[in-house]
């Protein structure tokens, strides 16, 4: 994808984007007609740093309207849905991220319903226990899963409440971008893990190792030492991070292939293990899924 920083009269006050804005790390932001309603909300943006693909072309059968719009150098497997046909449930987690900010944060958030083509009523963000001051008219992406997909939308705040309790309207999105994941799609962590190889009596001991990527089946096993050979089975140790909940799993993973890797920087070497997750309890892989389908959600 080849980007090119966009410039303050690129942008107008009222009139829908005529195609996807992305950030410096390629990360899409707004869609293709997405309207931008205030004179600040254009210095915000440009003052964040904002880019568009230069060979960008919009789809055939787009429409314009809120939402975030496919792009032809994207994964295929991206669609454009309607809100109402991701089926989601009442009090599903979706990720809020503002896009008037320099320095957006994320917050998550719980769907309390929606009236299509109305709105879409989320509770109002609590950071530290506080209820956050919003205002009516912020702009922001809204990210989520459902099932093996990971989808996106724009919105607007159109009505902050506070009775019964803290709660917003959001502009319903005229449609929004769905990507499917892939179940080997890796993501890459930093996970501190123990890990030990029954198999080998001096191997018996944990012995401290790091997960540099991850996904539903495998994941990539870091360490100073050998921990097995290919086709032994570690016993994996890790805590997981869902949201505000952090879960310690023990699983049980398959070394397929190791890899030695050194450098003139680090004189000792370091050993990447290929792992295969065996059977795993229902719930540690619901844990898993749910951990690997967030960093997706963030990514996106």
């Amino acid at each position: 994808m080849e980007l090119t920083p966009l410039r303050k009269g690129e942008l107008e006050v009222g009139k829908p984007l005529p195609w996807p804005v992305y950030d410096k790390n390629k990360k899409l932001l707004l869609c293709e007609g997405f309207v931008i309603e205030t004179q600040n909300q254009v210095e915000t943006l440009i003052a964040t740093g904002l880019f568009r693909n230069l060979k960008w072309r919009p789809a055939k059968h787009h429409h314009r309207g809120e939402g975030l719009a496919s792009d032809a150098d994207r994964i295929p497997a991206e669609k454009q849905v309607s809100l109402a046909a991701l089926k989601l449930n009442i009090g599903e987690s979706l990720q809020m991220q503002s896009l008037t900010e320099q320095n957006p944060e994320r917050y998550y958030v719980k769907l309390i319903g929606f009236v299509e083509k109305r709105s879409v009523m989320v509770n109002t963000p609590v950071v530290d226990g506080s209820v956050l001051l919003m205002r009516e008219g912020q702009a922001f992406v809204m990210r989520g899963f459902s099932g093996r997909d990971t989808f996106a939308f724009n919105v607007n705040i159109l009505r902050v409440c506070n009775v019964p309790f803290p709660y917003l309207h959001l502009t319903y999105p005229s449609f929004v971008q769905s990507t499917a994941i892939r179940r080997h799609n890796r993501i890459k962590v930093n996970l501190i893990v123990s890990a030990n190889n029954a198999a080998h009596p001096e191997m018996a001991d944990k012995l401290p190792g790091l997960l540099t990527d991850l996904s539903f089946t495998g994941a990539m096993l870091d360490a100073r030492t050998p921990l097995g050979d290919a086709g032994d089975t570690l016993v994996i140790a890790l805590r997981l991070t869902v949201g505000e909940l952090d879960a310690y799993l023990t699983v049980n993973a398959a070394i397929r292939n190791i890899r030695t890797e050194m450098s003139e920087a680090r004189p000792e070497p370091m050993f990447h293990h290929g792992m295969e997750f065996l059977e795993m309890a229902a719930n540690d892989k619901m844990i898993l899924q749910n951990f690997v389908y967030t960093k997706m959600v963030e990514g996106i």
